[in-house]
């Protein structure tokens, strides 16, 4: 059971998907200091975001207290990622078979975990974390099934 705490509040994420060439002209400006035309075009897409989260979830949007939108220019400052890309490596067939991006590594008592051994997204960094918590103990896996 989820206890909200006593504010009683809430956090939740919405994620969609914008091609970076829409941001290319301000790559080279700084967070916090973007020109008119930036903040126009962030505010295009919280609307558009907004209104259909308003249409297709009018129960939970009613508690909207908060929103921020992140763009691929503020994923590139925080995680320096490519393009403001925010999954990691390519989702391909290559990637998913390859032996290197595992939690075990051939150096003793060095693992990996992130969404590049598992699978995108936030679950899959949660299911990542699991893959490599239950690599070092073995008995764990066992234990929660």
């Amino acid at each position: 059971l989820h206890k909200a705490g006593a504010e009683n509040k809430h956090t939740g994420e919405c994620i969609t998907f914008v091609s970076f060439e829409h941001f290319k002209k301000w790559q080279n400006s700084e967070l916090g200091d973007r020109s008119d035309d930036y903040e126009a075009l962030k505010k295009e897409i919280e609307d558009r975001i907004l209104k259909e989260l308003y249409r297709k979830l009018p129960e939970i949007m009613k508690y909207l207290d908060l929103y921020e939108l992140s763009t691929p220019l503020s994923t590139m400052f925080f995680t320096e990622s490519s393009e403001g890309a925010i999954y990691g490596l390519e989702s391909s067939p290559q990637r998913y078979t390859n032996k290197a991006l595992r939690a075990i590594t051939p150096i003793k008592n060095f693992y990996l975990t992130g969404v590049d051994i598992a699978a995108v997204g936030v679950i899959g960094g949660m299911m990542s974390g699991f893959l490599t918590a239950s690599s070092i103990r073995r008995k764990l896996l066992k234990k929660l099934l």
